[in-house]
């Protein structure tokens, strides 16, 4: 059953980061992101390669803010060719309509006056999402970082680098796109070390690739949609915990059992919520004050549920219209009160009972107060 308004309203400063959470996961809006850090370029009259690091915008945003622009190229990498937008009056015109966090543009000015750039760089620009083939992309990592360290996660996939003159880099500059060709598509995580992998037990290596490969999208998917990024985690992949049904989380590590690879977004939604709750100013991990449970467990647990639905959904692999529904049905058929399952999900013998139950208030919060 729903809780009672009177219950409703007790002890929502307890879990403030789960509906925080629910709230970004409902409308797309970022909880966290770089959103003090800038970036400048210095734009000369005639052809600048300049990287766009800003939110999603209309490419008309990008004529606004510089006047002096004439022409503007992208580079489409999963076409494989250029895109433009070309300036007519106070209008843009072209197949290049959207610029998205991190790509690169080659930029046409006119005039004789050199330009300061300004734009702020938000966390979504770190994340490139390669394609087979050559890719512009804006570095958004340290400035001044030696190119071999800086592409060290693309081992095994790049085949080359490349300045807008064809020279190898020898370091890469904040905000300024680089050219890369890679063998096979990678989301590619550029502002802090990605999750720590560890395999335990028995796997081939295609279980592995398949396994890196999601752990990159479920962090490039609370990256891009909700402009957070949790640091200095492990995911360990094995079933040497034979307590866990399907995943569980701890100490800044998500256990993964082999069978359940699925779990993974809602056990780092887990991970999100304590992180979101003891991140210090700077965004680095604090200490968990007091009891490390940050609310109540049927709100912890539904707030997962929900994310994982959300991801599936996008990805196509899920459909949340039937997730919600799944919920209604199950979750009303439950006996228990939110009150009851408060610190114990365990309650009346069967766990997974009850997770329909949180998912439904999940649900019923994002619909009512999203």
């Amino acid at each position: 059953m729903l809780p009672s308004g009177e219950y409703w309203s007790r002890g929502l400063l307890g879990v403030l980061t789960a509906v925080v959470l629910l709230w970004a996961l409902a409308s797309g809006v970022g909880t966290a992101r770089a959103a003090s850090d800038t970036v400048t370029t210095e734009l000369r009259p005639g052809w600048n390669l300049a990287g766009w690091t800003e939110d999603e915008a209309s490419v008309e945003t990008l004529f606004a803010a510089i006047p002096q622009l004439v022409v503007a190229y992208a580079w489409d990498a999963d076409l494989q060719r250029y895109r433009l937008a070309y300036r007519d009056g106070e209008s843009a015109f072209g197949d290049l309509e959207t610029l998205s966090p991190g790509i690169g543009l080659w930029l046409f000015l006119e005039g004789e006056e050199t330009v300061a750039w300004e734009r702020p760089l938000v966390l979504q620009a770190g994340l490139a999402e390669l394609r087979r083939g050559w890719n512009l992309v804006t570095w958004a990592g340290d400035d001044g970082i030696a190119t071999g360290v800086a592409l060290a996660e693309l081992e095994g996939i790049l085949l080359e680098a490349r300045e807008r003159d064809g020279s190898a880099p020898q370091t890469l500059e904040k905000g300024r796109p680089v050219w890369l060709r890679v063998s096979s598509a990678k989301q590619w995580w550029q502002l802090t070390p990605p999750p720590r992998i560890e395999f335990r037990g028995d796997f081939t290596p295609a279980q592995m690739r398949e396994r890196r490969a999601y752990v990159d999208d479920v962090v490039a998917f609370f990256v891009r949609r909700h402009g957070v990024v949790v640091p200095g985690l492990t995911v360990l992949f094995g079933d040497e915990k034979a307590d866990m049904t399907c995943g569980g989380y701890a100490a800044r590590t998500l256990f993964i059992r082999n069978l359940c690879i699925t779990a993974l977004p809602h056990e780092y939604s887990h991970a999100l919520q304590e992180y979101l709750a003891v991140r210090d100013s700077e965004g680095n991990w604090g200490g968990v004050r007091g009891e490390a449970r940050l609310g109540p467990s049927w709100l912890s647990e539904g707030a997962a549920n929900y994310a994982a639905a959300v991801y599936e959904d996008l990805n196509g692999t899920g459909s949340l219209k039937q997730w919600n529904a799944d919920a209604l049905d199950i979750g009303l058929a439950n006996g228990n009160s939110l009150e009851a399952i408060e610190t114990d999900m365990g309650v009346g013998g069967d766990p997974g009972a009850n997770y329909p139950l949180a998912s439904l208030a999940a649900s019923w919060i994002v619909e009512n107060h999203g």
